[in-house]
């Protein structure tokens, strides 16, 4: 049996489902192809070609009409409605939020995915509705005010293999992306980035690297002014040339230009950031995996810096890293049940992320 779809999607940005299992995915955007988009504006003009010098074959004149992209270009993207008529509308006048036209009249809302299930309002057919979650036969629709679950056979816009996760804080995202892909299960994050490809925790996993392999230069460079410390872009080139004419890490790099005199202003932070990675190279590695993260967190002022933002933003990156913490824990846990003997666990932590 073909394993269903899912999709991942933030509840608090109003973000629906796309048909992760499609293989095709878009040139432009990456997504999924076709997909569900909605219209954004009042009107939206359809043209022959991905330009506006192309004629126009179509208008679009209601808003939040479900549309199924089937082909991208640049800013524009081919789009056609139910009935087959359509054309390129600029990407602009489209929306991720998901809508559905309800095809069958006066189906049944009902307060529970289930037929028995009470009915506390009737849609006629035409109506466009606000898409919410889904399982594999039932929607939850909006449509006028009135919420409840129909049927998805009844409904255009949405795909029969797509299931959505629906989860209100953006850390939760990653139990459930380990689970499906755990599973060999396809999704896409909707409304956000998946867990690991999120800005402070790649940071704080760079962190980790530099600590397993000084020599990782890539991992160097995003750590070395994050948080923001003072060295700046122009210290990092001149180390990073240094290396290649040397033929040595830039990690060494670094020291050999605080040495020379080419680090300028910036010597004594460039000496505290060697000395701080040198401190966590030594305490690391004795320590679980958990451990090192908070450790690494702590040090590296990357909780200090999101307290003193103080923004929904920061506590959002915060509420990330907590959840990496609890990853770290998790696997901890497993790996305590069979060590292994030849490898560390930052090492088996690193490469199962």
């Amino acid at each position: 049996m073909k394993p269903t779809a899912f999709v991942l999607a933030f509840a608090l940005s109003g973000l629906f489902a796309l048909p992760a299992s499609a293989a095709e995915r878009g040139p432009v955007t990456n997504l999924p192809m076709p997909r569900f988009v909605s219209l954004k504006a009042d009107e939206g003009n359809a043209r022959r070609g991905p330009s506006l010098s192309h004629r126009i074959d179509w208008v679009f004149t209601r808003r939040n009409m479900p549309l199924e992209v089937t082909a991208e270009y640049g800013h524009w993207r081919r789009v056609q409605d139910r009935d087959g008529q359509g054309g390129w509308v600029h990407y602009s006048l489209l929306s991720g939020v998901r809508h559905v036209i309800v095809e069958a009249d006066l189906i049944p809302m009902r307060v529970k995915p289930s037929p028995e299930a009470e009915v506390n309002a009737y849609a006629e057919a035409g109506v466009v509705a606000r898409l919410g979650s889904c399982s594999s036969e039932w929607c939850r629709i909006n449509a006028g005010g009135s919420r409840g679950w129909v049927q998805k056979a009844a409904l255009w816009g949405v795909k029969p293999d797509e299931i959505a996760i629906f989860y209100r804080t953006n850390g939760l995202s990653r139990r459930f992306e380990e689970v499906l892909r755990h599973l060999e299960i396809r999704h896409t994050v909707i409304g956000s980035v998946p867990f690991y490809s999120r800005k402070e925790v790649k940071d704080a996993l760079a962190f980790l690297c530099v600590i397993r392999n000084p020599r990782d230069d890539q991992a160097l460079r995003r750590v070395v002014n994050r948080p923001a410390r003072g060295i700046g872009k122009t210290t990092v080139d001149r180390a990073q040339e240094l290396a290649e004419r040397e033929g040595i890490p830039l990690f060494d790099a670094l020291g050999r230009l605080v040495e020379t005199g080419g680090a300028g202003r910036s010597a004594k932070r460039v000496v505290a950031f060697l000395d701080l990675m040198a401190g966590l190279a030594r305490e690391v590695p004795e320590r679980r995996v958990d451990d090192a993260i908070a450790l690494v967190l702590d040090r590296s002022g990357t909780l200090a810096a999101l307290a003193k933002e103080a923004t929904p933003e920061a506590e959002a990156r915060h509420d990330n890293l907590k959840e990496l913490l609890t990853s770290a824990e998790d696997f901890h846990s497993v790996n305590a049940l069979a060590p292994d003997e030849e490898r560390s666990e930052l090492e088996l932590f690193l490469d199962q992320v």
